[in-house]
């Protein structure tokens, strides 16, 4: 049974992972892993939430420690199972392929710096600048994907698609993609973007709800 602080660790860290506050949800998740008595699912939520702040090899340690005390077959094992194969393959490609570049990232930060100033035709140039560089920057092109939303265009949909090209794992490109295909009326479509969203992660509230109002408006 859990401790009064390891549960309130615990019941604060599914709360701050609910509300995308990631950093917050990993010390708390962090906090119950670490008191009282061992449990399964702390283990796994905090591997969700060190998934989230792109702490990808601890997030495999954490999913991996989940399946060894929970070797029953659940969607949760199931899930945990699937993402330690994809972070592990992530990782692995990553460290072969990854070489700094100062360049596209000083650019990709111009362009988010213009965004939010509502300088829209200055980002979309230091956007393009960062994927002449290199055209599979999916942090860039995330961003290019926000800069269309805003400028009504479905430009955002095509550049949302090349980019889980690149990261077909990613829940917040296809959670993204569903956005703006629901916002253009496609709801169809945007149905199955957050269908594959739950597919990645069944926990993920915000994509549950956004697909029943889909399915609903259909």
């Amino acid at each position: 049974m859990q401790t009064t602080d390891e549960h309130e660790h615990y019941r604060r860290g599914i709360q701050l992972l609910q509300e995308e506050r990631f950093e917050e949800a990993v010390e708390a998740l962090h906090r119950a892993a670490t008191t009282g008595k061992d449990y399964p699912l702390e283990h796994y939520a905090l591997a969700r939430a060190l998934e989230k702040v792109g702490r990808l090899e601890e997030s495999v340690q954490e999913y991996e420690c989940f399946l060894r005390m929970n070797p029953q077959e659940s969607q949760y094992t199931q899930h945990a199972k699937q993402r330690v194969t994809e972070l592990k393959a992530q990782t692995e490609d990553t460290t072969r392929s990854h070489r700094p570049n100062n360049e596209i990232d000083a650019l990709h930060r111009q362009g988010l710096n213009a965004l939010d100033k509502g300088e829209l035709e200055d980002a979309e140039r230091f956007f393009n600048q960062a994927i002449s560089l290199q055209g599979d920057h999916v942090p860039t092109l995330i961003d290019m994907s926000v800069l269309a939303f805003r400028k009504g265009c479905m430009k955002a949909a095509d550049i949302l698609k090349r980019s889980a090209e690149y990261q077909p794992d990613s829940t917040t490109i296809w959670f993204n993609l569903g956005l703006v295909l629901l916002r253009a009326g496609r709801r169809s479509e945007a149905s199955e973007m957050f269908a594959k969203v739950l597919e990645l992660d069944p926990t993920d509230s915000q994509a549950s709800s956004l697909l029943e109002e889909a399915d609903r408006r259909r």
